[in-house]
């Protein structure tokens, strides 16, 4: 990837959250992955592209208040120039929360990301568009050349993991897609993201749905950043 034509160093890293089909969890895996980033010291700047807006009305509404933190509400026609805009000069994580449709915008995000993440529920449409997503992505990848790393994220699954679950879960290992083996639980503490202005790391710590919800998204952070940067993580272990 070479955004910087400024000749400029830049150490940012695009993470673009997509999937064709509405209502998988984006925005609230967006906030919730930013909150987990930004609680270990590292600016996080989102890009909403949603035309409903989700992240940036919760941000201006809220105002939260997490260090080198900022939500921006961008077009998508005005998405390339943005990126071009900030990129060169950023250091740290660009979330990018890309509007549930198959659409130009979705994939200029996950050409230019470092890794594009698939909020999946386990149902048979989420995992159908999920799966379309991610043969396009290979084709693209294809085509020009060049890797584009797309992982599924299994969300709002059931702390029992009943069998519908698992035969779900089945399914995605048999299609060969792959997946974060961290699983994000159906917890309060997700879903009053937009009813506080806190993700879990900035939430109320004495509670134990808070608690279970940083230790997932702990754990979720640590499989990403093992992924962009395994050099680093092999010398930090």
């Amino acid at each position: 990837m070479d955004l910087n034509q400024s000749g400029s160093q830049s150490n940012a890293v695009i993470i673009a959250f997509a999937s064709p089909k509405g209502g998988v969890g984006k925005s609230t895996t967006c906030a919730a992955l930013a909150g987990a980033l930004a609680r270990r010291g590292v600016p996080v700047h989102v890009i909403d592209l949603d035309q409903t807006r989700t992240l940036h009305r919760w941000y201006s509404r809220f105002k939260p208040d997490i260090p080198n933190f900022h939500v921006e509400a961008v077009d998508e026609a005005d998405f390339m120039a943005h990126i071009r805009t900030i990129y060169p000069t950023y250091r740290g994580f660009i979330l990018v929360d890309v509007a549930g449709a198959f659409a130009k915008a979705m994939i200029q995000a996950a050409t230019l990301a470092h890794l594009t993440i698939s909020p999946t529920k386990l149902s048979e449409p989420d995992i159908v568009e999920a799966t379309k997503l991610n043969r396009e992505l290979r084709d693209l990848a294809t085509t020009i050349g060049k890797p584009i790393p797309h992982r599924l994220l299994i969300n709002e699954v059931s702390p029992l993991l009943p069998t519908y679950q698992r035969a779900a879960m089945a399914d995605i290992a048999r299609s060969g897609v792959e997946r974060f083996e961290s699983l994000l639980t159906e917890r309060a503490a997700y879903a009053e993201i937009f009813l506080t202005g806190s993700p879990p790391h900035f939430a109320d710590q004495s509670r134990e749905a808070v608690r279970k919800a940083v230790a997932e998204l702990d754990l979720l952070a640590m499989e990403i950043l093992d992924l962009l940067f395994p050099t680093e993580q092999q010398e930090a272990a």
